[in-house]
């Protein structure tokens, strides 16, 4: 790929060029694995080293924005060379509107990329049963450590569609409110009991109706953004209605109940120790890991606390802000083991979740203002200096092979290959950085605080606006 994208302009510029040029360069081709033989060996995790016997070079193809316009053809690789993927697809379209680039689509071609999303939707189910999770009776979902469960996935891929498809103008071809998937938290007991669950349990001991509140947190996001989607989708009806009653008297109602000492959500163990820490240890750097793993749980809740402006209590931001801010390592980015870490380990999660957070309790709270502000500045300027990999695009881990989960060869970008899904995740990171900013020593970060960006629609990706904190926004 070509990397030569006018060093002298400023890293905003640079990086916005170097996005665009990845997206040409994602037209669906062969793909980068031969998913056959993968798959006829058990579908051992992609990412894997047995994995690599399968990985094969990519024909890349190329195909520009206008291209596609004329073509309305909105099909996308997860990375160059690769097949389809729905993943790529919803990626694109954001990242496309955070950059102001999809203002130039035209109604016509806006309507084509929702259809072209929704002609993978299953009626029935209500799920996207299209190139990016493997069909539910495959027997690679028989070994629960090569990833997160069917359902997981899919109830992901429709929290995050519906979003995408209501920012194009659409919305899901079928309602979700009748699909036997999309439509079951529409059950209040079967929602009450799914939210009662015991978080306790650990993903390498098989049992997936027990997990510790990084995975519980993403779960527990899902029936949140599915009600919401109902609610918005099918305004007017009994459905909608229903949906927005139980988002604010069961799922808020449960959220609110049970903030613990760290502000976030990790199950109602506090009377058992040994269930509650389960093998993590009492020194004190297993407590920071512990209060980290509710951080990356929690942001997806307040995800949606934030853009639905529902109340919390200030006690509760405060001590939130307190467990991010001590996440911050050495390297200036965010990790699982603090401050005393030289080197964070950090991922897009890790950063993207802990920015976020800061971004929003900055807007509503006066607290550690000027500590937030010299954080989020550091951890800006560490993701521009370490996170841009060799195409000059944003990268979880730079030069490591990535794919969303183990079981998605869509989603697959071998060792040193782009992957369309960091170019707007790992974006959020940095303009929730840069939203409470009033200027940057750090011209790379100064170059983004400039940058007149959007508010998003909805609740995916969202960033409060620069200086729009301490209520300004509005109840």
């Amino acid at each position: 790929m070509n990397t030569s994208f006018e060093p002298t302009a400023n890293a905003c510029v640079r990086l916005h060029r170097a996005t665009r040029y990845l997206i040409d360069a994602c037209a669906v081709s062969d793909g980068v694995v031969d998913t056959g033989a993968w798959l006829a060996a058990g579908a051992p995790h992609i990412c894997s080293a047995e994995s690599a016997r399968f990985h094969r070079p990519p024909r890349v193809l190329r195909k520009t924005l206008a291209q596609r316009m004329a073509e309305d053809d909105w099909r996308f690789a997860s990375t160059p060379g690769g097949v389809e993927s729905l993943e790529a697809s919803h990626s694109t379209a954001e990242a496309l509107y955070l950059w102001g680039d999809l203002a130039q689509l035209s109604t016509r071609n806006r309507q084509a990329w929702v259809n072209s999303l929704n002609r993978w939707q299953d009626e029935a189910s209500g799920y996207f049963l299209g190139p990016y999770v493997l069909p539910a009776d495959h027997a690679a979902w028989k070994d629960p450590r090569q990833t997160h469960p069917w359902m997981h996935m899919q109830d992901h891929l429709l929290s995050v569609l519906v979003p995408c498809l209501l920012m194009l103008g659409g919305q899901p071809r079928f309602r979700l409110s009748r699909g036997s998937q999309s439509g079951r938290f529409l059950d209040r007991a079967y929602l009450e009991h799914f939210l009662e669950r015991d978080w306790s349990g650990y993903r390498d001991d098989g049992d997936y109706a027990r997990h510790n509140p990084w995975w519980m947190g993403n779960e527990f996001w899902y029936p949140g953004c599915i009600l919401w989607a109902i609610s918005v989708c099918e305004c007017g009806t009994p459905a909608a209605e229903r949906a927005r009653q139980l988002l604010d008297q069961v799922w808020y109602a449960w959220h609110d109940a049970n903030f613990n000492e760290c502000g976030f959500w990790a199950g109602t163990l506090s009377d058992d120790p040994v269930r509650h820490w389960r093998s993590q240890g009492t020194t004190a750097r297993d407590r920071i890991h512990w209060a980290a793993i509710q951080v990356m749980g929690g942001a997806h809740q307040l995800w949606l606390y934030d853009h639905e402006r529902h109340p919390i209590p200030p006690e509760v931001r405060r001590r939130q802000t307190d467990t991010v801010l001590s996440l911050q390592a050495g390297d200036g980015h965010f990790g699982l083991y603090g401050a005393d870490e030289a080197n964070s380990q950090s991922t897009d999660c890790t950063d993207v979740d802990c920015l976020t957070l800061l971004a929003y309790n900055l807007r509503a709270d006066d607290y550690r203002r000027a500590e937030v502000r010299a954080a989020c500045d550091r951890a800006a300027s560490a993701i521009l200096r370490d996170k841009i990999d060799a195409h000059g695009v944003l990268a979880s881990r730079p030069g490591e092979g990535w794919a969303h989960h183990g079981l998605s060869p869509e989603t697959y970008s071998p060792p040193g290959a782009p992957n369309l899904h960091q170019q707007g995740f790992y974006l959020w990171a940095v303009l929730a950085a840069v939203s409470g900013l009033e200027g940057s020593a750090d011209p790379a970060v100064q170059s983004f605080i400039d940058h007149p960006w959007p508010l998003m629609p909805t609740h995916w990706l969202w960033v409060p606006g620069r200086f729009t904190y301490l209520g300004t926004e509005g109840a």
